[in-house]
């Protein structure tokens, strides 16, 4: 199982409506099939900040999200908003 944990950070003037439409998707994210499990983060002092946190079955479920049509309807939305690139990193359990 891939964790994957990816910070996102937005314009402080876009995080409202951000918070709308990921409210919006995430169960449509959550139902991709090998999505195990799906939460969305936020930074205690930087509202900007967001971050995702997903368990997928394995790097192909997870490509696979990433090629479907819920992906293509998420990220150009979410991209439009970022003040800075994304930091995305795939990790396994250890402990």
């Amino acid at each position: 199982m891939i964790r994957r944990i990816v910070k996102l950070s937005f314009q402080a003037s876009k995080v409202d409506d951000l918070h709308a439409f990921l409210k919006e998707k995430v169960e449509s994210i959550r139902a991709v099939d090998g999505c195990e499990h799906l939460e969305i983060l936020q930074d205690r002092k930087n509202k900007g900040l967001i971050f995702t946190l997903s368990h997928w079955q394995s790097e192909d479920h997870l490509n696979n999200y990433r090629k479907s049509q819920v992906f293509g309807g998420v990220w150009p939305i979410l991209k439009a908003g970022f003040n800075a690139p994304p930091e995305a990193y795939s990790t396994d359990l250890i402990l």
